[in-house]
């Protein structure tokens, strides 16, 4: 069983990441991975835990692995073995960058002061400790950005990430991009 919303959306525009939370389409900005749900039945359970899509437990790792991928956002820098251009998940990985602050699914929600929005980004007050991902699924390109002292991560825009802290975005470019002559 799946969810037919999230399926339709799939066939319509192609292939996208799994993450319930995460609005990353295949090849939307040509830096992005995306990896196929692994076939053992204990670390695919892991990783549908971590989309957050119960559903999913009613399919076989088989199932998963030829229809659903997740993209490299949600996995960690070190999680990656470089091979020439690619990138590929070290043996046993799961998926482990947590979701943005701002997500919330309704297992989440607490009984929380709704007139006050909470701060996002830069408005948080906190430093970032480096950029995670980028995507321009909302039209805007995006960095996916870790904080220092924080779990959460959060989208910020690019252009005031460039502003900000041009030496980290320039790092970031550096690490995803590989040219080979």
């Amino acid at each position: 069983m799946s969810d037919p919303d999230f399926d339709s959306e799939r066939n319509k525009i192609g292939r996208c990441c799994t993450a319930r939370w995460c609005k990353v389409r295949y090849n939307t900005n040509g830096l992005t991975s995306f990896f196929r749900f692994p076939t053992d039945p204990q670390r695919c359970r892991r990783w549908i835990d971590y989309v957050n899509r119960p559903e999913l437990a009613y399919n076989s790792p088989e199932h998963l692995h030829n229809n659903y991928r997740l993209c490299a956002m949600h996995f960690r820098e070190d999680d990656f073995v470089s091979l020439g251009n690619h990138a590929r998940l070290k043996r046993h990985v799961v998926p482990s960058v947590p979701p943005p602050a701002d997500w919330k699914h309704a297992n989440d929600i607490e009984d929380t002061d709704d007139s006050k929005p909470q701060p996002k980004g830069f408005e948080r007050g906190l430093e970032p400790e480096k950029i995670l991902g980028v995507t321009n699924s909302s039209g805007e390109l995006m960095f996916l950005i870790q904080w220092k002292g924080a779990e959460e991560a959060d989208f910020v825009r690019a252009a005031e990430c460039n502003l900000r802290y041009p030496q980290m975005v320039i790092g970031f470019y550096e690490r995803k991009l590989v040219m080979e002559y």
